[in-house]
């Protein structure tokens, strides 16, 4: 039969799709179409008179093939001809690929052909084990569900059920396929399930029940069902998806429950809002199915957008490698599954962890072809874990550097935990005393005791505080306070015992020092209030000593040569003595930062004694001054260095109050070779019973004296010590036979205090200015008008010293003007403000000194090179603080002609 004749033509061949190979009866191709020529790679003038099984048929099928053809050709019945079947073909390219093939017989004029179409399924099957994969993948999901998923035909019949379902009813998959669902009772909840499935339409396709479910064993559960019933394109039911959760033990708390349903709808809601993230790979590690949360994990827009891609693409590289690298690890380990925690990246760029679990995803063959993936992201619970073993290390720490002695025992009194300074209690190192008793490492008459109070702990369960001495063997405590107290054992059963113990020995030894210290406290509030009483009492002074000493100066020098020049010079001599102990006062009462000066020891040893002058007068005591003339300066905080002396001369004092006898004080200074530059050497002497040899190494230590309650504080001598030192010098007690003025007098036989202290550094000695000579024309503090007398104000609110500072004034040929107010001071300048000097007291009502400079900041800027201030309190903060910010020079009350001289000399010299 011929081509034509089944309507074969040319035409047909050439425009058909599939490939059709023509061959005759001996298997050579006499037509070769041009889809053939697509699907297997050969020409049609090539392939023409080819044997079909040379041409198409891959090698390890031609013998098939051939032996085929021979059984056909010999009459037997084909299996290929006139069927439909796929096989594998081979390109022309070597390749081998899957074809379906179908062949018909006919009839040509050279006898019989066989006319075979092929169609290539290389796509088809690629498609079907894309699909066999997300099968097996939704198959995978859905058995690793905690819910129940059955499904069921149109009549309700079983078709499919998940693993929980199997194990919920404890049957195997066998016995539930087949029957209807619900499968097991009661009645009246199946009827009513039953009832459900048959009301579902394609406009409200799912219903949910709760519905009770008879156990094996007689117990009812609660079951929540979601029912969706599943239509054709047609809307024919073609069957039911029902998914089934264990409510049974929400249902049973109910009732109790109920008052907080709100507080469990919200918590349900917010459990249900953070599912766990799942997904899947290929090999390679490319997605091909994720849900939300993972692409949530990931910051991907959503999951479609993780499929084909990697983590690569969305993690940085360096966490992208090691995550591959685990999963890698674990598709080469031959595990089933696997169960660890990785590090991950969150959403705001820090690093996080999530619990992975991995399970191996096989195709139908059983190959691997993947991993499916649940991930939980645990970085708040790893911070915590790694946050609670930071804060048991911290623990720990503190535990066993704690200066507390602390310990844990067991029910039988072993020894399970134990800090260093425990140890150090006991005498023995940790690994000695962990699994022991009292009795394997104390002696025993302590452990019988230790014991005793253990067993009233475990016997009653409250705290035990016992105080007394401890007697172990090396025991470096004397007394101590251990505190038990009982402690829940690990497995709920009996009693631990704790505790601790504080070392009270230095306690107990310092309760009479700490008596000491507030008696100390109490006499330095005294010593404060004295002390701020008397710089007051210091200040006040100084306005009339000021008066007095420069009216006496003024007197004296009216009077010199007469019987009232020789009085003038007494009261001037005595005023400028109150002068000197007031500035004593001041300097000892006021709290000021730490000044370094020049100063010299002799000056303090003066004022000492001008200070303690009439005490130790109205005592019987007798002072002996032998100070070194030659004595270098030293260098540092004058008024402690004063107080370091004057503190030496009252404890000289107080240790001769009430002796018999000469009572006298020495005090020599003296110039040393001690050290690199020098020393300068003071001491202080007394005939007083001297320090005996027992404690002579402790009277320097705070709060140690030996004067009976309420005679001192016992910090007099540690001050001395912590000033001196903070020089750089020393201070000490020497013998009688090492003393400075032995020399110079018989020995006193009491105590020698000696100080010693480094002389100050020679510096080059600065620019003297010339002879004050009073301001002379053309000056600058003559100011305009030469010829004529400057003008000078001066600033006070006590009229009498206002008189007598313009009267000196006057005599160094100022025409002086005055005024009792700032304000008035201000209208005076205001009026004529040339002036070649203005003093200003600093301390006034209402406008003060400070104030007044100000105002001529503003208004006479001028006239402020030309401003001198007097103060009686040059040493007070306030007024130290002022001063060295403005650098204006100052007169110290109570002054004289010369004082006044020097501060003339200094404003002349800064005026030029």
């Amino acid at each position: 039969m011929s081509l034509e004749a089944f309507g074969m033509g040319q035409a047909v061949l050439d425009a058909s799709l599939d490939a059709i190979v023509v061959t005759d009866a001996t298997g050579r191709v006499i037509e070769f179409n041009p889809a053939a020529e697509r699907l297997f790679g050969h020409r049609r003038a090539a392939a023409l008179g080819r044997r079909i099984g040379e041409l198409i048929v891959p090698g390890h099928h031609r013998a098939a093939h051939e032996a085929g053809m021979a059984r056909y050709a010999a009459g037997e019945s084909s299996r290929v001809v006139g069927h439909r079947m796929e096989l594998e073909a081979l390109h022309a390219d070597g390749h081998v690929f899957p074809v379906e093939l179908a062949i018909v017989e006919a009839e040509g004029e050279g006898g019989r052909i066989f006319a075979a179409s092929l169609r290539d399924l290389t796509e088809r099957r690629a498609q079907e084990a894309e699909l066999h994969a997300r099968q097996e993948f939704l198959r995978a999901l859905v058995d690793d569900q905690s819910d129940l998923v059955i499904r069921s035909d149109a009549e309700g019949r079983i078709l499919f059920c998940n693993a929980e379902a199997c194990r919920f009813y404890d049957l195997a998959p066998e016995a539930l396929i087949g029957t209807l669902f619900p499968p097991g009772g009661p009645a009246e909840a199946q009827d009513g399930l039953r009832a459900e499935l048959p009301a579902l339409t394609p406009e409200a396709p799912l219903r949910r029940l709760v519905a009770r479910q008879a156990m094996a064993d007689g117990t009812l559960r609660w079951l929540d069902w979601s029912n969706r019933a599943i239509f054709d394109a047609a809307g024919r039911r073609a069957g039911y998806i029902s998914v089934g959760r264990d409510i049974t033990a929400a249902r049973d708390r109910a009732e109790a429950l109920e008052r907080v349903s709100r507080q469990n709808a919200l918590y349900r809601r917010i459990f249900e809002a953070m599912p766990d993230a799942i997904h899947a790979k290929d090999l390679e590690g490319r997605f091909i199915a994720a849900n939300a949360a993972m692409a949530a994990s990931l910051g991907a827009p959503s999951a479609e957008a993780l499929i084909g891609r990697s983590k690569a693409d969305f993690l940085p590289p360096e966490m992208a490698r090691s995550l591959d690298a685990a999963e890698q690890d674990f598709l080469a380990s031959g595990d089933e599954g696997r169960i660890q925690t990785l590090p991950t990246l969150q959403a705001d760029g820090r690093e996080g962890w999530q619990l992975s679990r991995k399970t191996l995803f096989r195709d139908e063959a059983g190959q691997v072809i993947g991993l499916i993936g649940h991930s939980r992201d645990v970085t708040d619970h790893v911070r915590a874990e790694r946050g609670l073993a930071q804060s048991e290390a911290r623990f720990a720490a503190f535990v066993d550097n704690a200066p507390v002695a602390m310990f844990l025992k067991d029910g039988a009194g072993r020894y399970l935990v134990l800090n260093v300074e425990a140890c150090r209690v006991i005498g023995r190192p940790l690994h000695q005393v962990i699994g022991r008793t009292v009795r394997e490492v104390s002696d025993a008459a302590a452990a019988e005791r230790i014991m005793a109070a253990d067993l009233q702990v475990l016997e009653t369960g409250q705290p035990l505080s016992t105080t007394g001495e401890l007697a172990a063997p090396g025991l470096p405590y004397h007394w101590a306070m251990t505190m038990r107290f009982p402690v829940a054992a690990p497995d709920g059963k009996g009693r631990w015992i704790g505790g601790f113990a504080i070392d009270l020995t230095a306690q107990r030894a310092a309760e009479l020092d700490l008596e000491r210290s507030r008696e100390a406290l109490h006499q330095s509030e005294k010593l404060n209030a004295m002390g701020s009483l008397l710089a007051g009492v210091a200040h006040e002074l100084n306005n009339p000593l000021a008066i007095v000493v420069a009216q006496a100066a003024l007197l004296e020098e009216e009077a010199r040569g007469g019987p009232l020049g020789l009085r003038a010079e007494k009261i001037r001599a005595a005023g400028e003595r109150c002068g000197r102990i007031a500035k004593t006062f001041l300097g000892l009462a006021r709290r000021r930062p730490t000044e370094t000066r020049r100063a010299s020891l002799n000056d303090m040893a003066r004022a000492a004694v001008d200070l303690m002058g009439y005490s130790l007068h109205t005592s019987g005591m007798t002072v002996d001054l032998q100070l070194d003339p030659d004595l270098p300066e030293i260098e540092g905080d004058a008024d402690l260095l004063a107080q370091v002396v004057l503190n030496l001369v009252v404890n000289a004092q107080q240790a001769m109050d009430g002796r018999p006898g000469p009572r006298v004080i020495r005090v020599v200074t003296r110039a040393s070779s001690q050290g690199v530059g020098g020393a300068a050497v003071i001491e202080v002497a007394d005939s007083g019973p001297g320090v005996p040899e027992a404690i002579r190494s402790r009277i320097f230590e705070p709060f140690f004296t030996t004067k009976p309650q309420g005679g001192g504080s016992g910090v007099g001598l540690s001050f001395c010590l912590n000033v001196v030192t903070a020089h750089q010098g020393l201070l000490e007690l020497v013998a009688p036979d090492q003393a400075l003025g032995g020399a110079l007098g018989p020995a006193l036989g009491g105590a020698i205090f000696r100080v010693t202290l480094p002389a100050a550094v020679e510096r080059p000695a600065a620019p003297q200015p010339a002879p004050d000579t009073g301001p002379a024309a053309g000056s600058g503090l003559a100011g305009p008008g030469a010829g004529r007398r400057p003008r000078a104000l001066v600033v006070d609110d006590e009229p009498g010293l206002v008189e007598v500072l313009a009267e000196l004034l006057e005599d160094e040929g100022y025409a002086t003007e005055t005024a009792l107010s700032v304000a008035e001071a201000q209208a005076r300048i205001r009026q004529n403000p040339d002036l070649a000097l203005i003093f200003s007291d600093l301390r006034m009502p209402q406008l003060d000194g400070p104030a007044f400079y100000a105002w001529l900041s503003a208004e006479y800027p001028s006239l402020l090179r030309r401003l001198a201030f007097v103060t009686g309190d040059a040493l007070g903060a306030a007024a130290a603080g002022f001063l060295s910010r403005v650098d204006r020079p100052c007169l110290e009350k109570p002054f004289c002609r010369e004082s006044l001289a020097r501060v003339l000399a200094e404003m002349e010299a800064g005026a030029i």
